[in-house]
């Protein structure tokens, strides 16, 4: 596909299908394929379907990185945030990614706190297992 090619096609959201062909309303209600997410306060109604498309993308790498995390927690057991944050699968994430779905999940119920411990720099943290 040429450069220009690129630049003219414009997926649709929904079906992935060419948004910009002159029938396409008439074959995509908007739903084929779209897999439902919550993409509330990431976008803004006037923000292009580009922005629109990546706030979806982050919803659904979110929703990953969750079980991610959750299938940490069953490898290794009960940990704090600091050891939760160093694990090798987690290498290519900052630890406030790490940390906030793990609150996220301690949200939903996922997660429990079920004792402390003092991290490296010497303060306390919560120790976190799976809800069972």
């Amino acid at each position: 596909m040429t450069r220009s090619a690129l630049h003219l096609y414009v997926g649709c959201l929904f079906c992935g299908g060419n948004a910009n062909e002159p029938d396409h309303l008439a074959r995509c209600d908007g739903r084929q394929g779209f897999i439902e997410a919550d993409i509330t306060g990431m976008v803004h109604a006037d923000d292009p379907h580009t922005s629109i498309e990546a706030a979806t993308v982050i919803v659904q790498r979110r929703t990953e990185l969750h079980e991610k995390v959750l299938q940490a927690f069953a490898a290794h057991g009960a940990m704090t945030d600091e050891q939760l944050e160093t694990l090798p699968e987690f290498h290519d994430y900052g630890p406030s990614t790490i940390r906030k779905r793990r609150s996220e999940l301690f949200q939903q119920h996922a997660l429990v706190p079920i004792g402390e411990a003092v991290n490296t720099r010497g303060r306390k943290m919560l120790i976190w297992r799976r809800a069972s």
